[in-house]
């Protein structure tokens, strides 16, 4: 069921946030529930490795619902995180400030197989995780540092009308009517300023604004910045004049 939580998802975000922040994060792996619920989340934590769920640690609202329900359903607001033991405590501690509910519902194995076991015993999902993930293909990834000189660019007068065609073909620089187009931009009827503008309605706003409710006249105005052509040069030049485009932009 599509049953979207605002809050609960602000207490799990703050929850990682909190994780991801510290000197060590203690976050072995990350996966949300999507399609497939809790064997998809799961699984793919515990990857090539394999593990077993107890069934009676899942929360569960309805307790009507059978083991194929309880263990293939997609769950809202809800994360799976694969943790060290020693860990365990420490993360709670930081759900129970947080509010967010925690619960430990199992441990990889090794055995190379995936199931998820009830209280009485009975296993109604065990399978070998080659027989759930099969044989694709493994990315590799090798990377590595690249020395770059930037120079002061040197530009011809004749060339001109050549530098702007370029200039205009940049997804960054060129009208973004290919995008916006093809969605809805306004969506709830709080939208006060959505992307396009004008009597040709050209996406050129330099901020969205959102208005708190439909009768009062407060709101929220967002934007963003960017300058990736001077990061490459100078990563603090770069953060602080994306810093600077965005903070103007809602001027």
């Amino acid at each position: 069921v599509q049953r979207a939580n605002a809050e609960m998802q602000k207490r799990a975000e703050n929850v990682v946030r909190a994780l991801c922040e510290e000197d060590e994060n203690p976050i072995v792996s990350i996966h949300d529930h999507g399609s497939a619920g809790h064997v998809n989340c799961l699984s793919e934590l515990v990857e090539d490795c394999g593990g077993l769920i107890d069934m009676s640690k899942l929360p569960i609202g309805d307790k009507t619902l059978s083991a194929k329900e309880i263990i293939a359903n997609e769950s809202q607001e809800r994360m799976g995180l694969l943790i060290k033991e020693e860990a365990v405590e420490h993360v709670r501690k930081i759900a129970q400030r947080e509010r967010a509910p925690m619960y430990v519902v199992g441990e990889t194995t090794g055995d190379g197989r995936f199931a998820f076991q009830q209280a009485d015993g009975v296993r109604p999902f065990d399978l070998a995780v080659e027989q759930m993930f099969g044989s694709s293909p493994k990315t590799y990834m090798k990377d590595s540092t690249v020395e770059r000189r930037y120079e002061n660019p040197v530009y011809q007068s004749s060339d001109l009308q050549e530098y702007l065609i370029r200039v205009l073909q940049l997804e960054a620089v060129a009208c973004k009517d290919w995008l916006t187009n093809k969605v809805d931009r306004s969506v709830s009827g709080k939208v006060a300023r959505q992307q396009c503008q004008g009597e040709l309605q050209l996406p050129v706003s330099d901020c969205g604004v959102v208005a708190l409710d439909y009768r009062g006249v407060k709101g929220i105005a967002t934007s963003i910045g960017h300058a990736p052509q001077a990061a490459l040069a100078d990563s603090e030049a770069g953060s602080v004049l994306a810093v600077a485009e965005a903070l103007t932009n809602i001027i």
